[in-house]
């Protein structure tokens, strides 16, 4: 396969060198789309993901954030629950963390180092898992869902957002991105789908609008269009995100 994601050594220094400054990614750089400046206060966020998250997660519920970045996801869903883990790979990103939950004032956030094909949880510790954007750069992704299913407990939730690379210009950022090449070969509903049923029970899957980074009017009419569109059956497929949501069994 051409396309597949960075190994696990490679993706840790990558996202060290460019939290760090020495890597750089353009639009899809640190400032543009790994802020949570970016998530806070956005209308898209706001409508394609905490809409979605605030009637699944409940305030007694402890969240594993599997691949957590620099934590831009924090400010959004530590309110809605008891605790929130972050599981992060890279050493600079979980810096990075610890500064957001630090600065937004989230006394309800933790942070753990290590690879996600490997997590050091017990059995059933949590009450959901979380990802987002993560799981097309996970080298060992069998791996990965094995142990989310491991720590999560039985009936306890698994929520999904990943990019949609039905959508062309996606698509094309990342055929010429190599960090994003994992994303060319399985970010698609239907094989996404087949491959979480062997692991857990699905109960919902459809595409979603939401952008992380671009928050322009254009950009965020575009996604709008292709959700609510008159035509949402047939253009909803080419929306940047498609959002999953499973169950432990």
């Amino acid at each position: 396969m051409v396309f597949r994601p960075l190994k696990t050594n490679e993706q840790r220094r990558f996202y060290d060198d460019l939290s760090v400054g020495t890597e750089s990614r353009g639009v899809w750089g640190m400032d543009k789309r790994f802020s949570p400046d970016s998530a806070v206060g956005s209308k898209s966020f706001e409508k394609y993901f905490s809409k979605i998250l605030r009637p699944l997660l409940r305030s007694d519920m402890h969240v594993l954030d599997v691949g957590c970045g620099t934590g831009m996801y924090f400010p959004l869903v530590a309110p809605l629950c008891a605790s929130i883990t972050g599981a992060e790979l890279s050493s600079e990103y979980a810096r990075r963390a610890r500064d957001t939950a630090r600065h937004y004032g989230l006394d309800n956030v933790h942070l753990s180092i290590q690879d996600s094909s490997q997590l050091a949880f017990p059995d059933d510790h949590f009450d959901a898992a979380l990802c987002v954007d993560t799981l097309h750069h996970i080298y060992d992704l069998d791996g990965c869902l094995a142990e989310i299913a491991r720590v999560v407990r039985p009936g306890g939730d698994i929520l999904i957002f990943e990019p949609n690379c039905l959508n062309p210009a996606l698509l094309a950022m990342c055929v010429l991105d190599r960090n994003e090449w994992g994303a060319v070969s399985r970010c698609y509903r239907g094989p996404y789908r087949r491959r979480f049923a062997r692991y857990f029970e699905p109960l919902r899957d459809e595409y979603n609008g939401l952008l992380i980074g671009p928050q322009g009017k254009l950009a965020t009419g575009i996604a709008d269009f292709l959700i609510e569109g008159p035509m949402p059956g047939l253009l909803a497929r080419f929306s940047p995100e498609i959002f999953f949501h499973l169950r432990n069994p």
